[in-house]
């Protein structure tokens, strides 16, 4: 998902990338935020999205274009190797990032820890706008929010504390990490 700014930016940077990712984008303006059996819109925000699989091919056929090597699921060689070897590297190695932890003197990375859960799902469903679904219910507070990023899917992302997962019977207390 991007916004009307960032889509901005990438399309100052790169034009040419930035008309393949609109081919396919899905676009809204309104969030709808469902409350208590209320829906309060805010129109006016400018977004679009495109699936995750069609993002990926479309960045990795540009790399190719200006001949970037592409390496998947192979770590990354000691950082002294990549600053001698290389003049660009891109590394999305996530939280646990040994090239981040091997230069937190640089990066000096912050780790704020939560105990929440959430779950990712895709639906045929598709949304006309930008939804965020606040339920109360008897194990606790659910939060759901949900956008379009093709003409057939949305992207349906489910978010709960902790113990309210506990108290669904989902995870048993010894479970928890």
């Amino acid at each position: 998902m991007f916004s009307d700014e960032t889509l901005g930016g990438i399309e100052h940077a790169d034009a040419a990338f930035y008309e393949r990712l609109a081919a396919d984008f899905a676009i809204w303006d309104d969030i709808d935020v469902h409350y208590r059996g209320h829906v309060l819109t805010s129109g006016g925000h400018g977004f679009a999205a495109i699936s995750r699989q069609r993002l990926l091919a479309i960045l990795q056929d540009r790399c190719e274009e200006f001949g970037v090597r592409i390496r998947y699921r192979e770590p990354a060689p000691p950082l002294a190797q990549l600053c001698s070897s290389f003049d660009l590297v891109v590394g999305a190695d996530g939280v646990n990032s040994l090239t981040r932890t091997a230069r937190a003197d640089v990066f000096q990375p912050h780790l704020d820890v939560r105990q929440a859960r959430y779950m990712w799902l895709g639906t045929p469903l598709v949304f006309e706008a930008f939804k965020f679904f606040i339920a109360e219910t008897d194990i606790g507070t659910v939060q759901a929010h949900a956008y379009p990023y093709s003409d057939s899917m949305s992207t349906f992302i489910v978010g709960l504390k902790e113990d309210s997962l506990t108290r669904s019977g989902q995870i048993d207390s010894a479970e928890r990490t």
